[in-house]
């Protein structure tokens, strides 16, 4: 008899085990979806029955619409529409530096969102290395209440994986009818680069253009340019261009620019509370890598002739130490500028080989090597630069 007792509360215990955690999960969906229905990462953690036309509509409802109008270059007045995605509760919206290449402080930017709310813009760091603009969401009539713009979470650089699933966002920025739509697509290529050429005085230049990042194919052939891709956990990972380079790839292909570079300063932005953020280390490194320098030299026509190329807003000649640089197997960044940042400085030449940063070392073999470990940098984080200067290998050592 006293065994039956036991086994019966047993039972009990099991029961009423399953039904808390029934109740709990009943609770924390009910929370996320109605009660802080705006971090679509968590919905779609707690929530294992959606399927992707959910999970693709929730995707939307993050994508936001950048308006601003502007002259164009016959002094036409014309409204420009950019695609954004908010990455924060606090409304800031990331969107592709590259598209605000008609922008200037003094235009006023409007942020509108799939449910019709509207805000005012504001540009808090544009970051060239990654080509992401980061825009701050306030409210039109200047008051506090809270930015409600659901968002999602800026995905990990290890969440880039060839054939991962992936869903594209686009929308029609034509109109102001925020039309909008979704397609799933695969992850191809995850180690892709290629030149994006911009014109100046109706020259086709390279200046911080060779873009690194992936290539996602779809089924259909239809248009996500400047379009939002994402994986299905929630996260974001960069955006779609596809005519960018149309002659370098398929139709139903597109290239992809990551936004994971945007984790590090990102927080920084916040922590700034919607004020403009500079960041003086990364600011200081000028320079290029060895496919960046050989596309910009080998660039034909210039507007004084093969000898020279576009870099850091200018034409300048080409050095027979660039030359060397750019016919080099060596792996590194060449310093176009001197480096000088609390009295330490690094002369122009030389090539960076190592970054060391609060004591973990990157070895720097593309642009983003370099730019990524420098982000991690905060104040007081310690630095040191191994470098080579006139085929001697050389250290420098400073303090954040």
């Amino acid at each position: 008899m006293g065994e039956k007792k036991k086994s019966s509360k047993i039972i009990w215990f099991v029961l009423l085990a399953i039904v808390t955690v029934v109740l709990c999960y009943l609770f924390t969906v009910v929370y996320f979806f109605f009660i802080s229905p705006y971090n679509i990462a968590l919905k779609i953690g707690f929530w294992p029955f959606l399927n992707e036309k959910d999970v693709g509509k929730m995707y939307l409802d993050a994508t936001t619409q950048i308006n601003f109008k502007t002259m164009d270059e016959n002094f036409d007045n014309v409204e420009v529409s950019i695609v954004g995605v908010n990455v924060s509760k606090d409304g800031y919206i990331l969107a592709p530096l590259s598209e605000f290449s008609a922008w200037d402080a003094s235009v006023q930017i409007s942020v509108f969102t799939k449910s019709g709310t509207a805000y005012k813009g504001e540009m808090v760091y544009m970051d060239e290395n990654y080509n992401l603009a980061v825009l701050k969401c306030k409210n039109m009539d200047g008051s506090n209440k809270a930015i409600k713009i659901p968002y999602v979470n800026i995905a990990s650089k290890d969440e880039y994986i060839k054939d991962t699933k992936v869903i594209m966002t686009s929308m029609n920025t034509r109109t102001r009818a925020f039309t909008s739509s979704y397609q799933s697509g695969v992850i191809e290529d995850t180690d892709y680069f290629a030149s994006v050429p911009k014109k100046v005085e109706g020259i086709a230049t390279r200046d911080f253009t060779v873009s690194y990042g992936f290539i996602v194919s779809t089924n259909l052939n239809s248009s996500f340019q400047g379009g939002l891709v994402f994986n299905k956990k929630g996260r974001f990972l960069g955006f779609s261009f596809g005519t960018l380079l149309e002659f370098n790839i398929p139709d139903g292909q597109y290239f992809v620019q990551p936004a994971y570079g945007a984790k590090n300063f990102i927080k920084n932005v916040f922590a700034m509370n919607g004020q403009p953020y500079q960041n003086l280390l990364v600011e200081t490194v000028c320079g290029f890598d060895i496919s960046e320098g050989v596309d910009m030299t080998e660039t034909l026509g210039s507007v004084q002739g093969r000898d020279t190329f576009y870099f850091d807003g200018k034409w300048n000649p080409i050095t027979a130490e660039i030359t060397e640089f750019c016919h080099s197997e060596n792996k590194g960044f060449y310093l176009f500028k001197d480096f000088v940042y609390n009295d330490k400085t690094v002369s122009a030449g030389a090539i960076l080989t190592d970054v060391k940063v609060n004591g973990k070392t990157t070895k720097i073999e593309v642009r983003n090597d370099l730019i990524d470990a420098l982000y991690g940098a905060k104040k007081g984080s310690p630095v040191e630069f191994k470098y080579l200067q006139a085929g001697q290998t050389e250290t420098l050592s400073f303090t954040v």
